[in-house]
């Protein structure tokens, strides 16, 4: 997954330059990469409020649904 790291033995053999570059893209590579998985990180957390307040609801509605009472003979009456 991701970019394979280059060799050790040509990271000793570069240029000063080259290492610069290097160092420079994989910062940017690095920085690309946290970004991402700060959006993608905030996207799950708002898909898990909504879910959990979802829930919430639905467990409030419940709540506020009418009792049934039995009636004589094992029939159900709604009270309220």
């Amino acid at each position: 997954m991701g970019v394979p790291s280059p060799p050790m033995e040509y990271m000793a053999q570069a240029s000063t330059m080259s290492l610069e570059s290097m160092e420079l893209a994989r910062l940017n590579q690095a920085a690309n990469l946290r970004k991402q998985f700060h959006d993608i990180l905030r996207e799950l957390i708002d898909m898990e409020v909504d879910a959990r307040l979802a829930r919430a609801l639905l467990e409030w509605r419940r709540s506020q649904e009418p009792k049934a009472t039995p009636l004589p003979g094992g029939g159900k009456r709604s009270t309220g």
